[in-house]
């Protein structure tokens, strides 16, 4: 009597992570999902600065055009 050996393989193929290849994809647009978002709240702090920037310096141009017509002034 012969012993048989069955090896059994997955239905779809993995690779050297052990990923399917629908896994593999699901996380790369997933890695690519979190990088735009990241993206998108750097890119709204960004703007958040440069407004509060502009604002403080308008507020200095102010400042200085009052003092400079004060100092003119008799």
């Amino acid at each position: 009597m012969k012993s048989v050996i069955i090896f059994s393989f997955p239905d779809t193929p993995l690779d050297h992570y052990g990923e399917t290849k629908k896994k593999k994809e699901k996380r790369k647009r997933e890695e690519k999902k979190k990088r735009k978002r990241e993206l998108r709240i750097g890119q709204r702090e960004k703007k958040e600065r440069k407004k509060r920037k502009r604002k403080e310096n308008q507020g200095l141009c102010l400042l200085s055009a009052a003092t400079d017509f004060l100092q003119h002034c008799p």
